[in-house]
């Protein structure tokens, strides 16, 4: 099978299945889950807790990874911001 063969094929493939009326409600929700179960098994790898503390931990594992994120572009966006040039400057002139 070319590439081109196998792309066409993935593509009808993905068609069929997002054609299914309850398709997309079925895979977000199996995608939900299986986020929630990650930052479980990171918070309680050996499922030690109870099953509503490990998703209480979890909730805030995955809010503490979010400001993370959030700090991250803010220090970037600002990294960016420094390299704007102060008020009344003026590049060197070339002849």
């Amino acid at each position: 099978m070319t590439p081109e063969q196998a792309k066409e094929r993935a593509r009808k493939a993905a068609n069929s299945r997002w054609a299914r009326p309850t398709a997309s409600a079925e895979q977000s929700a199996a995608l939900r889950e299986g986020i929630w179960k990650r930052w479980e098994a990171a918070v309680d790898p050996e499922q030690e807790l109870p099953e509503d503390e490990r998703r209480r931990l979890a909730q805030k594992a995955l809010k503490a990874h979010m400001a993370g994120m959030r700090l991250a572009r803010a220090n970037k966006e600002r990294s960016v911001v420094r390299m704007v040039p102060p008020a009344g400057f003026e590049p060197a002139r070339t002849a």
